[in-house]
């Protein structure tokens, strides 16, 4: 039996922590420099559903239990939800969760939920104060902010939520298309979930978290896999692909992997080859599909390409890398590099 002998530096959240260049942070340079300045990040019920999914499946029961809380009844509205979720992250945000008093009530942050209810528009105009504040704690707002006084530092996850992840994880682990991914087919197959590598590009320091590292000793090949949870069917991969610049993904990431070999000489003269994405929806949870890299889609997320479909170029990570250092170096964040080297006068060319 061969092994590569990798070990991992980090745990995930030391990997977490490390102040190097990551895959979001490039896309985020990608659409708008401000984002460099941006902490108030936010989950959306897809990122939710995608971390329960890796969570269950690279990470287990037990790590879900420590990080997740299940929205056992049906709760509150969909808009009382969100007002007591903003009146909760506000609280949180103002004392800090180590101070976060078990006495808190929706009643005794009524000002707090006036305020954050007339920003979302909720109710009729002519409703008044105490018709808001009340209607909103006796709908199922005050129960739910109890359930998130007592799962606090947890992230909120609604029961369909968690059955679907089941599912596809059910669906991952058996199906042929994707179970060799997960479990190894002979002896000779190494396979880690949640790798993180620490790199540089550059000169800058990188990081690449990859969630299956796929190792065949016998062929000498190395597969990094990123499994994609998507709301669309699994044929619909190719336009999100292009829409959330996943081509720098796999060109970053095979970038990471072949740094990676050069430390272990078990493993440095393996292939690295086609970057691919496993993916399945949350509303079809039987049917994954693996989306494999061409070496074009890896040239191109590294230096920059045309997409065949509309004749569209875009950047790769290497060039976002300098738009990314030139940015920090200058302390210019509202507009991207080209438009301050342009004078403010860029070209419309869409027809």
């Amino acid at each position: 039996m061969i092994k590569s002998g990798l070990v991992k530096k980090y745990t995930e959240p030391e990997y977490r922590k490390l102040p190097n260049l990551s895959y979001s942070g490039l896309a985020g340079v990608d659409k708008n420099p401000a984002n460099l300045l941006n902490n108030g990040f936010k989950m959306t019920k897809s990122m939710i559903y995608g971390s329960v999914v890796d969570c269950l499946l690279f990470d287990g029961q037990e790590d879900f239990k420590e990080k997740y809380a299940i929205l056992e009844y049906d709760g509150p509205t969909d808009t009382v939800k969100d007002i007591v979720d903003a009146v909760y992250s506000s609280y949180i945000e103002t004392k800090g969760s180590f101070l976060f008093s078990k006495d808190a009530t929706l009643k005794s942050l009524s000002d707090t939920v006036l305020r954050l209810a007339r920003q979302m528009e909720y109710g009729a105009k002519n409703w008044k104060d105490e018709t808001i504040v009340n209607k909103i704690i006796n709908e199922g707002g005050n129960e739910y902010f109890n359930f998130l006084q007592e799962n606090i530092d947890k992230v909120v996850v609604d029961p369909w939520m968690y059955e679907r992840a089941i599912n596809s994880i059910e669906t991952l682990t058996n199906h042929e298309f994707s179970k060799k991914y997960l479990v190894p087919e002979h002896e000779d197959i190494e396979i880690h979930f949640q790798y993180p590598i620490d790199w540089v590009y550059d000169g800058v320091p990188c990081k690449s978290l990859l969630d299956i590292l796929y190792i065949d000793h016998r062929e000498k090949q190395i597969i990094p896999v990123d499994l994609k949870t998507t709301y669309d069917n699994v044929l619909m991969f190719p336009p999100n692909y292009v829409k959330w610049k996943y081509y720098i993904q796999a060109a970053f990431y095979s970038k990471a992997v072949s740094y990676l070999k050069l430390e272990y000489p078990n493993i440095f003269n393996y292939s690295v080859e086609q970057f691919r994405f496993m993916v399945i929806s949350s509303t079809d949870t039987k049917r994954p599909l693996v989306w494999m890299t061409s070496k074009n889609d890896i040239v191109a997320g590294e230096l920059g390409g045309v997409i065949q479909s509309d004749n569209q170029y875009v950047k790769g990570f290497k060039q976002l890398i300098e738009e990314y250092k030139w940015h920090i170096k200058t302390e210019q964040y509202d507009f991207p590099k080209e438009a301050y080297e342009l004078n403010g006068h860029l070209k419309l060319n869409v027809f």
